[in-house]
């Protein structure tokens, strides 16, 4: 698993914040699905503000491949 710390821009859009995730196995994944992930962003007021969430993703080796992959 791997907690990250990513940026909800007031139009929805999330941005890994840089340094919170550097795994060499996951980072492209994680990077990739936050890119393309929306959220609700938070409100201030009745209007959508930036602000942060912590986001937690699992991972599972599957496949042929799943017996070789190192272990964590």
């Amino acid at each position: 698993s791997a907690e990250i710390v990513a940026v909800v821009h007031a139009d929805g859009n999330l941005e890994v914040v840089q340094g919170t995730f550097e795994d060499p196995i996951f980072r492209d994944a994680v990077r990739a699905a936050v890119a393309s992930a929306k959220a609700h962003p938070p409100e201030m007021d009745g209007k959508a503000v930036t602000g942060w969430t912590l986001l937690r993703f699992y991972f599972e080796f599957v496949g042929p491949d799943a017996a070789d992959a190192p272990a964590r």
